[in-house]
């Protein structure tokens, strides 16, 4: 599943988007209550990728999409526990 950054029923100005992002800031990317327990999804916040994912305490964690090892994307990986595990190679991350 992918998600977008517009929130339907939302108004977004274009002068705000003019204005770029505050990488200190938070920013509505999915609606929490449809990221299900191990359920990991793609988002996009201008110009970077996250993996977000609930992990096994029902915290929603938020990752660079991208493994540092080679590259490939995490939201196509697995959850175990509290890591979102890469595709590629099955390291773990967490936040």
């Amino acid at each position: 599943m992918e998600a977008s950054t517009v929130l339907k029923g939302q108004p977004i100005y274009r002068r705000a988007r003019a204005v770029g992002i505050n990488p200190n800031y938070w920013y509505p990317v999915f609606w929490a209550d449809q990221l299900k327990p191990e359920e990991v999804v793609s988002v996009r916040v201008w110009e970077s990728s996250l993996a977000l994912y609930r992990d096994a305490n029902g915290d929603v964690n938020a990752l660079a999409d991208a493994c540092p090892h080679k590259g490939v994307e995490l939201h196509q990986g697995e959850v175990h526990g509290n890591n979102l595990v890469c595709p590629y190679h099955g390291w773990e991350f967490d936040q």
